[in-house]
């Protein structure tokens, strides 16, 4: 699965346990639930994403922004559901996502097991969850 920076150094290092999207591929992602799925950091930066979780990205993996455009660890999709306003909330500490950006239609894919890889592997993502070959999937335990 691909995601900007900072939120996928966060789920590879467990402190970012649930992906917030507004996509309707949780099909696909309950699909996967039981799963170890790559962790893929895009090249782009969540630039609107809060200070405060930008700084936590930072503690967590020093020079994070080296990261950009590669695998950079693997993670176990354990569950996959539409939030409420009130789950949206109540969840915020394992999301991480500003209250502020709550709106209707938004899913949450909550990982577990996370795993970082100690060198990364360049990658082009791709959106949402993609397919990699058996080699590559062999790295990520």
């Amino acid at each position: 699965m691909s995601t900007k920076l900072p939120w996928a150094m966060l789920i590879v290092a467990g402190r970012k346990t649930i992906e917030v999207r507004n996509w309707s591929g949780i099909g696909r992602a309950r699909a996967l639930i039981g799963e170890r799925v790559a962790i893929h950091c895009g090249r782009s930066i969540a630039e609107d994403a809060p200070v405060d979780v930008r700084g936590l990205a930072f503690e967590v993996s020093g020079a994070w922004q080296a990261l950009r455009g590669a695998i950079i660890g693997s993670a176990v999709v354990t569950d996959a559901f539409w939030f409420t306003t009130e789950t949206f909330v109540e969840r915020q500490p394992e999301h991480l996502n500003p209250l502020e950006w709550w709106e209707d239609g938004l899913c949450g894919i909550e990982f577990g097991e996370p795993r970082r890889l100690d060198r990364p592997i360049p990658w082009r993502g791709e959106l949402g969850f993609f397919e990699l070959p058996e080699a590559v999937g062999k790295r990520l335990g």
